[in-house]
């Protein structure tokens, strides 16, 4: 009884205190109209802001053709849809002669470093040592249906030559990665953003389509926005070059950002991107586009989108993702960017538009404060249609890291909730993602300070740090010119939140992740039966090793809890053959106290305690 009443009074301390980690700041406002910071010059576009009126029940009957993969009915419905939009320019792709297909590198480095908890993912520099403007978005990670997580990574050299985009995939959750393609060109890659989707409900039609920005010189000036996709189960597999628009003479396309609803179906996935149009010297917008394919890049409508800030003092940086809507008649497009008024005054909007191209726009005025607001990154949780989405965008705001999030389809809004509980003055990136159609979904976010230390939170809107909070998780100093980037890796036992990016020059990528897995290896030795061995040693500080038996292949899963039965780190989750296995755990990231490990192999099952005592 006097067991059961500790238990109760420690969880009950336990949810008191994760309750008590709020967000919420002095400089917090919540339940915000898309108006709330709406400035003067900004009222004509409201007044004279147009709309498209196009039949809900096409809609409808589009969702039902491609939910039952009925192409030739779902092309015949779009075709309609099409004739409703405003300003769209449909067109067939040209070529991009000026690329081609790279086999995977010769000497990758497939195996994790371990003098550092950093995994090395491709050594070299990194596309981004002449950015002069502090946000070339060169890296990309996502976690794709198949339950792979991948990455891309633009290569670039301070010399004349060869660059090269590298497309890596981790089927143990980031802890090793093969090359699986790339493609190679003589112009600098200055933006990558990729979709991964399913072409069949079958994962070997996995397709990674990956759309970029590229042109000659440092900077990339000139720069035209394309797409590469193929499929990666061979590099030069199934791929096309496309070239989706080259911008007039002094400008050029950059921060591109994929997005798809391939959460949402497999056979008739429509894909697309946003890309910004600036002068060669970044320092005035032209426009943003934004490009929609239905056949899988083949075709692509694009339109440029109305009520986008222009000029010296515009719109910058922009990060979109898919919403969809509760009515599948009304999925759109969000996109924050940094709106620019002056140099002491720089907002966030929200510009939504139609996911059927049209270049009408809504914006949310989200902040109205006379403060600094940079770079932001916008995740959208894809939940089943019929719930309202949860939003979250990240960004600083006078160099500390802060989001606001909406959890009502964006209709209401919560303003800069703090991103960094410490309120260091020294931020400068942020990224955010969101766990898809899952019951236990959860955000995550990235956060940089000094341009070198790169810190995460997993947990929900409002409380980021319901599921973790983990500082400076990189060994490997950052890079202060290529953003980090995020994905949550989820196999419905656990979530973790993954990070790729640049070390510092920016030379080499670099991955790591919260309760980073260890290698297994292969076994030492014939087993006699199945077997948990006590961790040694015990007491530790702050590794100790763990060994264990299995007598015929079996699927091994090792994990840790802490004293309240929550996993922290899984150590083995794969196929093992028949013999003695050991391997190293450690701890060093983790508060002195008991903890267990608990082995699953087919019917055997055993659980035992170790001590970190620091």
């Amino acid at each position: 009884m006097r067991a059961k009443l500790l238990l109760t009074l420690l969880l009950f301390f336990i949810a008191g205190y994760v309750m008590s980690q709020s967000d919420i700041n002095q400089n917090t406002v919540n339940n915000v109209h898309r108006l709330y910071g709406i400035k003067d010059v900004e009222r004509s576009y409201e007044q004279n802001r147009a709309s498209v009126q196009i039949p809900q029940e096409l809609f409808v009957q589009l969702d039902n053709a491609r939910r039952n993969n009925n192409f030739a009915e779902a092309q015949k419905i779009q075709s309609e849809i099409d004739k409703y939009s405003i300003g769209t320019v449909k067109s067939p792709n040209t070529p991009a002669d000026k690329f081609s297909p790279a086999p995977p590198p010769y000497t990758p480095p497939f195996n994790p470093d371990w003098v550092s908890p950093d995994v090395i993912v491709k050594y070299g520099q990194v596309s981004g040592y002449n950015s002069s403007n502090g946000n070339r978005r060169t890296i990309d990670i996502k976690r794709a249906k198949d339950g792979n997580l991948y990455i891309a990574v633009a290569t670039d050299s301070t010399t004349a030559g060869t660059k090269y985009i590298y497309f890596y995939k981790s089927s143990n959750s980031g802890l090793t990665w093969s090359a699986v393609g790339g493609i190679q060109g003589t112009d600098c890659f200055s933006s990558v953003s990729m979709t991964i989707d399913r072409k069949s409900s079958v994962n070997d039609s996995i397709r990674i389509s990956c759309y970029y920005t590229s042109g000659p010189g440092g900077n990339a000036t000139d720069a035209g926005v394309y797409l590469y996709s193929f499929r990666p189960r061979a590099w030069n597999d199934d791929y096309r070059f496309h070239t989706l628009a080259t911008p007039t003479t002094g400008r050029k396309f950059c921060y591109v950002s994929a997005v798809s609803d391939g959460w949402y179906y497999d056979g008739l996935t429509y894909i697309g991107c946003v890309v910004s149009e600036v002068s060669n010297a970044n320092d005035s917008c032209a426009s943003l586009r934004f490009f929609r394919s239905t056949d899988w890049g083949i075709n692509h409508t694009g339109v440029t989108l109305s009520g986008v800030y222009t000029g010296y003092w515009g719109d910058f940086y922009p990060s979109a993702c898919l919403k969809r809507s509760q009515n599948v008649y009304s999925d759109s497009v969000y996109i924050a960017v940094e709106r620019r008024f002056s140099a002491s005054s720089v907002g966030i909007r929200i510009i939504t538009t139609p996911w059927s191209p049209a270049t009408t726009t809504v914006i949310n005025y989200l902040t109205s404060a006379t403060a600094v607001y940079k770079r932001p990154c916008l995740t959208v949780r894809q939940t089943a249609y019929q719930l309202p989405r949860q939003i979250l965008v990240t960004y600083t705001k006078d160099n500390v890291c802060y989001y606001s999030y909406s959890l009502t389809d964006g209709t209401s809004w919560s303003l800069d909730n703090s991103l960094d509980p410490q309120s260091s003055t020294n931020g400068f990136f942020t990224s955010c993602t969101s766990d898809t159609l899952t019951t236990t979904g959860c955000f995550a976010s990235v956060f940089t300070t000094s341009s070198d230390s790169v810190s995460v939170r997993r947990g929900f809107p409002g409380n980021l740090s319901s599921g973790t909070i983990q500082y400076k998780l990189n060994a490997v100093v950052a890079s202060g010119t290529v953003p980090p980037v995020t994905a949550i890796f989820s196999n419905n036992a656990i979530q973790r939140v993954d990070v790729a990016f640049a070390g510092s020059g920016p030379n080499n990528c670099w991955f790591d992740a919260e309760n980073l897995p260890t290698n297994i290896g292969t076994p030492i030795g014939v087993a006699a039966k199945y077997e948990l061995s006590q961790n040694y040693p015990n007491p530790f500080n702050p590794s100790t090793s763990v060994s264990f038996s299995i007598m015929k292949p079996e699927f091994v899963r090792l994990s840790v809890y802490d004293i309240t039965g929550k996993e922290i780190s899984v150590l083995v989750n794969q196929q093992l053959t028949p013999g003695k296995y050991n391997i190293d755990f450690n701890a060093s990231k983790l508060s002195s106290g008991v903890y267990f490990y608990k082995i699953s192999a087919g019917d055997f099952i055993n659980v035992k305690k170790m001590m970190l005592v620091k």
